[in-house]
């Protein structure tokens, strides 16, 4: 064989080879393969191409992310949501039981306790029809205890494209301690006698007294709505979108000053 042949046959190999490599790269990308990569500590962490395709991984997003705090006053207790804040505000959404004993109090005289610390709220607002309730905070009263929490905004998004069978987490302060506990959605619309409106039905286990007013999130950390009551197998869930409506009824001001 020639040396001009030889070149040749060699040239074709090497094409071949970088194409079977290229084509097989296209696939594992198609396909959304998970990918591992160890980390310093010597654990393999999963990474995927699409975000909602790994319920393990989506979940994650909920420990990296406090937006809940613990809601104590002279008459009950429970959690809260950070909703949002403006420049010199923050609006925290909580079940209304949880603070019903404050409710036509003037403003001097709504002392609460908020993640631990006492605090005077400029506000406070509870809904005549639904179990939810929302504290407005001077950013003054607050700022130290906050400022490494997140907020949820004010989307629908956790519950638009809720269905039965998802699966959906409530974040609650217990003891002192931020716990995570999963429930089944058996209805994301179903009407709920004790209250008397439609919720989110779920399932769940160790389902605890101190829970009213947590959050409770979808697998990519959307709020799905807060937690209002329930039994030792059950909870109700407000949905998010009338926890909104009842925002935009409120005499809570977000809007910028």
């Amino acid at each position: 064989m020639n040396k001009k042949l030889r070149t040749i046959l060699c040239v074709l190999v090497i094409v071949g080879v970088g194409c079977v490599t290229v084509w097989r790269s296209c696939v594992d990308l198609r396909n959304g393969d998970a990918r591992e990569e160890v980390t310093e500590e010597g654990h393999a962490d999963k990474g995927y191409a699409d975000e909602g395709q790994a319920d393990s991984a989506d979940a994650s997003v909920l420990t990296n992310r406090d937006n809940v705090v613990t809601v104590r006053c002279e008459t009950g207790s429970g959690n809260g949501v950070l909703l949002c804040q403006t420049e010199k505000r923050y609006v925290i959404a909580t079940a209304g039981h949880v603070v019903d004993g404050l409710q036509g109090k003037p403003e001097d005289e709504l002392q609460m306790e908020i993640a631990g610390l006492e605090v005077r709220a400029s506000k406070l607002w509870v809904s005549d029809i639904y179990d939810v309730a929302f504290i407005e905070v001077p950013m003054t009263e607050i700022e130290e205890v906050l400022k490494e929490k997140h907020f949820t905004g004010l989307s629908e998004e956790g519950f638009t494209n809720l269905k039965e069978g998802d699966r959906l987490y409530v974040r609650s302060y217990l003891k002192g301690e931020l716990t995570t506990l999963e429930i089944t959605v058996n209805s994301p619309w179903i009407l709920v006698e004790d209250f008397g409106y439609h919720m989110i039905w779920a399932s769940a286990k160790d389902a605890k007294g101190g829970m009213s007013g947590s959050g409770v999130f979808d697998l990519k950390g959307h709020l799905a709505g807060i937690l209002c009551g329930g039994n030792d197998t059950e909870v109700a869930v407000l949905p998010v979108n009338i926890i909104l409506g009842e925002l935009k009824n409120s005499s809570i001001d977000i809007s910028f000053d």
